[in-house]
């Protein structure tokens, strides 16, 4: 599936009640979230690209405190919420998923593991 973050931005704005993004100074250089969703610095990426993703909210969260991401996915895989869970219990992040015009948060019931069995 192709994925264009671009064209799933505007929707995501309006169903999280974001806002337009400006600048974050992390010190020695300037980074600029896709929104900003209830004052916190949002990522948008697609599933392909998610670690680039998680890599862009890690800077933000050094700059902000805070941030989330949301993964746009067609079918939300088994490994692909481990990882997520993963990510968000180890480097706090705020995460949800994005699939059919539906966002829902991800929601870790149990620690995961962080290695692949």
């Amino acid at each position: 599936m192709d994925c264009a973050e671009r064209e799933h931005i505007p929707v995501i704005k309006e169903r999280l009640g974001c806002s337009e993004p400006s600048d974050l100074d992390l010190g020695f250089m300037k980074v600029r979230p896709d929104l900003i969703c209830g004052g916190v610095p949002t990522e948008v990426e697609c599933a392909s690209r998610v670690h680039l993703g998680i890599g862009q909210a890690l800077a933000y969260k050094y700059a902000w405190g805070t941030a989330t991401l949301v993964v746009i996915v067609r079918d939300a895989s088994q490994s692909l919420r481990q990882f997520l869970e993963w990510a968000m219990q180890a480097l706090g992040l705020r995460i949800y998923i994005y699939t059919g015009e539906v966002i829902t948060p991800l929601n870790v019931r149990k620690p995961p593991s962080s290695l692949r069995t």
